[in-house]
């Protein structure tokens, strides 16, 4: 998939924010492997090339394992060196891994991996229905992360209509939602997604797109199969 004739022409030339801006538009929405792996060497070079968000975005590719092996460490020090860089986005993702204020290098140290994907003890709430709680699952920090991050993002949910094969808003379905696309995960919510996979005990390649629901008072999703 072409990207718009002035971003190609940027990105040609090795201009780092056009690789960029392309590499984005690649990743939001690949309608095929080669443009998925177009975009990711376009984040890689861009990285290369000095760019402070690229290089953020890179460590969501690592995190995620979007096109290569799952790397925790290369993740977290490419978050670093985004810091250093300027990003606020990747700093802020430090601050709340490393569960401090300071410098990136010093934040980076102190991310304690194996505390954040500890699941707490699973309690039983009923049998039939089989239904478990973690208490705690995620913190306040983490929770108010998720809820900045994607409350601009939420829109009217939709049912799957399996005449048009597309989504369609449905008045069975009240609540709003939104999917998140590689481009809009980063490697906070990814930590949480790794941590539903210790959880529940499925790995994460079978999962769906990742998904926010919420539902104000008196919102539902009616009973649905």
């Amino acid at each position: 998939m072409p990207g718009p004739p002035d971003l190609e022409r940027a990105a040609s030339a090795g201009d780092a924010g056009g690789q960029f801006a392309l590499a984005a538009n690649l990743l939001a929405l690949p309608d095929s492997p080669d443009s998925f792996a177009r975009g990711a060497a376009l984040v890689e070079a861009a990285a290369a090339n000095g760019h402070a968000e690229a290089t953020c975005l890179l460590a969501t590719l690592e995190a995620v394992g979007a096109g290569r092996r799952q790397d925790w460490n290369r993740a977290f020090d490419c978050l670093q060196l985004a810091a250093d860089r300027g990003s606020e986005h990747a700093r802020a993702q430090l601050r709340l891994l490393g569960g401090t204020d300071g410098p990136a290098r010093e934040l980076r140290s102190r991310i304690d991996l194996e505390r954040l994907l500890r699941v707490p003890e699973r309690v039983a709430l009923s049998e039939r229905p089989r239904l478990r709680v973690f208490p705690g699952f995620a913190s306040a920090a983490e929770c108010q992360w998720v809820i900045a991050r994607l409350r601009p993002k939420l829109a009217p949910a939709m049912v799957w209509d399996e005449v048009s094969g597309a989504g369609k808003v449905d008045p069975a379905r009240s609540n709003s939602a939104a999917e998140l696309r590689l481009t809009e995960m980063d490697v906070a919510i990814e930590i949480l997604r790794a941590r539903i996979s210790v959880a529940t005990r499925l790995p994460e390649p079978i999962f769906e797109i990742p998904q926010i629901m919420h539902y104000s008072v008196g919102q539902e999703f009616r009973p649905h199969h």
